[in-house]
């Protein structure tokens, strides 16, 4: 497993910034390409993220990959398909010098998945292959310090989510191509 630290300067902390650790996974089809989730109400136009959560007190990072897929996919994988391949040691200090540390955890299934139904919060799962995975990482560069969002999850400045999950996105990658 590879270890990873970031640190981070932020406007304003977003969700999972809030928890202690989460875990994203990665789970690709037979046509070799990454399945990664679609929350249109919630993410900016062409943003999409790879599948997870966070990972609650009694869960290790397996067993929350697990529960995750269950909930996101519909699909239950033996313990023994999941692979913690990374761990992100993110550091993030926002404008009012608050700090938040979170562990991100990667999981790679290694099955091949092709049946499934989105659900809990995620409403669609795109399909990505390697070109369009990166075109997504480069996206989460782009979104802007004027981006912010305002709803049921609080305030965030997008930009602030891009540069943490264009790291995670882009380390995922490189670990599974």
């Amino acid at each position: 497993m590879k270890k990873y630290s970031y640190k981070y300067n932020i406007q304003k902390a977003f969700g999972n910034l809030y928890r202690k650790a989460t875990v994203v996974i990665v789970v690709k089809n037979s046509k070799d390409e990454y399945l990664l989730g679609s929350k249109p109400n919630f993410y900016p136009e062409g943003i999409t993220r790879l599948l997870g959560g966070g990972i609650k007190e009694d869960e290790t990072p397996i067993l929350a990959a697990k529960r995750e897929m269950e909930e996101e996919l519909g699909v239950n994988v033996e313990e023994q398909n999941l692979e913690q391949i990374a761990e992100i040691n993110v550091q993030a200090i926002d404008q009012n010098r608050n700090t938040f540390n979170t562990m991100i955890n990667i999981i790679e299934v290694k099955k091949i998945i092709d049946e499934y139904i989105a659900g809990d919060d995620v409403k669609f799962i795109e399909k990505l292959d390697n070109t369009k995975f990166e075109l997504l990482i480069n996206k989460y560069t782009l979104l802007t310090k004027d981006m912010w969002y305002r709803g049921e999850e609080g305030e965030f400045c997008w930009e602030d989510f891009g540069k943490v999950y264009s790291i995670v996105h882009k380390i995922a990658l490189e670990l599974t191509k």
